[in-house]
């Protein structure tokens, strides 16, 4: 998430760069090695696959612009939007309550019920259900 936020940040470029490296470097977390070669694969996806997650985001709420969107609830709605939609290898409910989990530790204070509400409205209108 910090890479993604790193880039979401107009004066975060080098910060992005570096932290990108260090991920495919490996990090670790509470001594737990991180799997780098996903985190590429999600920070790629995104990164990728902006312009599409964002028009996806749009639709699905169209009372908030981008811009009025905290930017962790963002980059949340990203990742989620990136795995359930996009590269379909997350089941939809881990997906959604990873999301939900981020933005509640690193968002504002509505920031899970936010997100959650957008990813659900995603799995009726967007997810086959099929998938769901």
């Amino acid at each position: 998430m910090a890479i993604l936020f790193a880039h979401n940040n107009p004066l975060g470029e080098k910060d992005f760069n570096v932290l990108r490296a260090q991920a495919e470097e490996g990090l670790e977390v509470e001594n737990e090695k991180i799997d780098a070669e996903r985190l590429k694969t999600i920070v790629d996806g995104v990164l990728d696959n902006q312009d599409l997650i964002d028009d996806i985001i749009r639709n699905t709420a169209p009372d908030w612009p981008l811009e009025q969107i905290n930017t962790v609830d963002l980059i949340c709605l990203r990742i989620a939007v990136y795995e359930l939609v996009i590269s379909q290898d997350t089941p939809y409910k881990v997906g959604i309550n990873e999301a939900i989990e981020l933005a509640k530790e690193f968002g504002g204070e509505t920031s899970g019920k936010f997100v959650n509400g957008v990813l659900g409205t995603i799995v009726q209108v967007i997810i086959p259900q099929e998938f769901a």
